[in-house]
């Protein structure tokens, strides 16, 4: 019952990490306007709170199994912490310490996801992959929790500083359910640690599989590759509908919300159907996203097919990242690449934005769905590099340590 409470608590926070990571979008033209900068300028605060989220990720991966201080600890601090910072997003006094206050949510952020999959990631038979899966759902629930209710109260007219503050006690109400789920208590937290000491002699990572240079930096390049996709859809799928499709803007901002959705079925699908080898979907999606984007790009002024396209395309991203994830762990048992794994995801927003920003300037916002595509062929190369590198690992005398890495499923 623990082990599933702990499950839970984990699955929990990263909802909770989702909130306080989407709840600036919907306050952005209020906090411009408070203090009195334009718009585009809140872009060094996404960059500052990628940057940080990368780096505490990496911090993580380099602490696990080197340190008496345990992934569940890590956890729940970043998201106490979180929960206690995040009620006051609306009445920072200026600009710079805005920055400043974006900074350390992205870096309890990247506490919070990379510890939690790390946790999650160390389940054994079926329940890996699943609760994977599970997390990425409720990111989704979270992401589309945020804006809802900020929306919510904006309509009713609420000053920013309130809803700051209503979002931040969801955030510390969240953080403590998760305290409560898993079972920190004084002079037990690092019990399991110890226990893994004291049996082996070493930590829990010394003695691991150290994974093989022809296999990680796939695994790097995918990740980063497919975050690029995602980033670039959420931040301006809906002006593109605008401005390609001639849509209104509230229809625009419907294809985004559309667009989260076919993310969050594609996920939830993979909560119930069992998945042998990674791989091979993997590839089937890579395919559907660029058929997606062609679609796009190729049929226009049929709202039926783009309706559809939006959604599969959606569909098509949203099991990417645990996928990758889980194959990654089955792979290389040290779980401090799981935790590298998911700091260059966070690279890849970075890169996205900027790369996909810059090209922008120079073709304009028609482009967009071109530059999707490019991430996306390059992406199933990645694929096919990984595929072909995992191949040669299996064949190799490195495979046999692979080999005996549990299966997500348990097949």
């Amino acid at each position: 019952m623990d082990g599933r409470a702990k499950v839970a608590g984990t699955i929990l926070s990263i909802a909770g990490f989702s909130i306080s990571a989407n709840s600036l979008p919907p306050l952005l033209t209020g906090l411009a306007r408070r203090y009195e900068v334009d718009p585009w300028m809140f872009g060094m605060a996404f960059f500052l709170q990628y940057a940080l989220f990368t780096a505490f990720s990496l911090l993580s991966g380099r602490l696990s199994g080197r340190s008496r201080v345990t992934p569940e600890i890590i956890l729940v601090a970043g998201m106490i912490l979180t929960g206690l910072v995040l009620p006051f997003i609306g009445a920072v006094p200026n600009f710079p310490a805005f920055l400043l206050f974006m900074a350390l949510i992205g870096g309890c952020g990247g506490l919070v996801e990379s510890n939690g999959t790390g946790i999650l990631s160390t389940l054994g038979g079926g329940d890996q992959g699943r609760s994977i899966h599970v997390s990425q759902l409720f990111y989704c629930i979270g992401a589309i929790l945020a804006p809802l209710v900020i929306g919510m109260l904006q309509a009713r007219g609420v000053a920013d500083a309130l809803i700051g503050l209503a979002v931040g006690l969801l955030a510390l109400g969240i953080a403590i359910a998760v305290y409560g789920l898993m079972g920190i208590r004084p002079g037990k937290a690092n019990s399991g640690s110890e226990a893994g000491r004291e049996s082996t002699g070493k930590s829990p990572d010394e003695g691991a599989e150290v994974p093989q240079t022809r296999t990680f930096p796939w695994f790097v390049a995918a990740m980063i590759l497919y975050v690029m996709i995602e980033v670039t859809l959420a931040s301006w799928l809906p002006i593109y509908m605008e401005n390609r499709y001639l849509m209104h803007p509230s229809r625009a901002a419907f294809q985004l919300t559309l667009f989260w959705v076919g993310v969050a079925a594609g996920r939830s699908i993979y909560v119930f159907l069992p998945v042998a080898s990674p791989t091979p979907r993997l590839g089937i999606h890579g395919a559907g996203i660029l058929a997606s984007v062609l679609i796009l790009v190729l049929f226009q002024g049929l709202p039926l097919v783009t309706t559809t396209a939006v959604f599969l395309l959606g569909c098509s991203c949203g099991p990417v990242w645990p996928l990758l994830v889980i194959l990654c762990g089955t792979r290389h048992r040290a779980k401090r690449f799981v935790f590298y794994l998911v700091a260059a995801g966070s690279f890849g927003a970075i890169l996205g934005i900027f790369c996909t920003s810059t090209v922008l300037g120079f073709l304009g916002t028609g482009s967009i769905m071109a530059v999707t595509g490019l991430y996306a062929f390059l992406f199933i190369a990645a694929l096919a590099g990984l595929t072909l590198a995992l191949a040669r690992q299996q064949h190799g005398s490195g495979w046999t340590t692979a080999k005996a890495a549990p299966d997500p499923t348990g097949h």
